[in-house]
């Protein structure tokens, strides 16, 4: 398709899923954009890291 629009070439492939990591110096001061990322990051990918399941 020469008009531009995105066109699906592989429709049975579902591709692995990645994890996303986060890191950031722990101290007591953490700037609010770097806190509103994360909160981002958390309800977007969030769930159980895999060290927390049992």
């Amino acid at each position: 398709m020469r008009n531009g629009q995105l066109q699906v070439v592989l429709p049975d492939y579902t591709p692995p899923a990645h994890a996303v990591y986060a890191l950031y110096p722990e101290n007591r001061y953490l700037p609010t954009r770097v806190r509103a990322f994360v909160d981002f990051l958390v309800s977007e990918f969030g769930g159980t890291p895999p060290w927390d399941k049992s």
